[in-house]
């Protein structure tokens, strides 16, 4: 194993968690992110995450702090340790598949989903906004707490239930920014997305097209953007 694994594998042992929890193997797993490196933790009464922090500068310990609130909703895996002088976070390892498509049953299950994140209860002002991820949109601005990288490799999913990991830019925006990187992420023709935003609100006359529509296009140009800095040969 590199060696600053091995170092934290030497911190686990030492930590309160793990005392009472042998830790038999270490996997890297297959598929990986562009900030972190993840590793699959096989100990003698669980599997756990084990998520090893890059370079780039964000604040980690909100994403456990968020983390843990959307755990407390069923939307995630359950967050167990940090430690950020060495660089890692520890939580429930989730079973499950990513999904480059989705079923009309998996899409409005997909949409209660982040109906129930984008209505929990928090102090706006605790938690930062994401200014460069917000669209100067004419309509009225709708802050809720937005997970903020719903790409198809941050859910997973065990039938049509989807859990979503990857909380390193979630923070304070308007809704339509989440609903528009799954309308855009998974392809949705119109049909799909009338779908989609209908399970979502519940209510066809508040759904905003042209709305929609303006932070789709944001998305696309940030991403476009993003991937151009990140990876200058190629994207995922």
């Amino acid at each position: 194993m590199p060696k600053r694994i091995d170092e934290v594998i030497t911190t686990l042992n030492h930590e309160r968690f793990f005392i009472d929890k042998q830790i038999i193997t270490v996997s890297l797993l297959e598929k990986q992110g562009h900030c972190n490196q993840n590793y699959l933790l096989h100990t003698t009464q669980a599997l756990y995450l084990l998520r090893l922090f890059g370079e780039e500068q964000r604040d980690r310990a909100l994403e456990y702090r968020l983390q843990q609130l959307a755990f407390l909703h069923a939307l995630a895996p359950e967050p167990y340790l940090l430690d950020l002088d060495a660089g890692f976070m520890v939580s429930a390892y989730s079973s499950g598949i990513h999904k480059q498509a989705l079923s009309e049953p998996q899409l409005q299950a997909l949409a209660k989903c982040l109906s129930v994140l984008h209505r929990i209860p928090i102090q706006k002002e605790q938690i930062p906004s994401h200014e460069i991820l917000r669209h100067p949109d004419a309509s009225t601005y709708e802050p809720v707490l937005c997970h903020h990288d719903l790409n198809p490799y941050n859910i997973l999913w065990q039938g049509n239930t989807p859990t979503l990991i990857d909380w390193e830019y979630s923070s304070i925006n308007d809704r339509y920014f989440d609903l528009a990187s799954i309308v855009v992420e998974f392809h949705l023709d119109q049909p799909m997305s009338n779908l989609f935003l209908e399970s979502y609100f519940q209510d066809t006359a508040i759904m905003n097209d042209s709305k929609l529509s303006a932070y789709k296009r944001h998305y696309q140009k940030l991403c476009a953007q993003w991937w151009q800095e990140k990876c200058p040969l190629g994207g995922r």
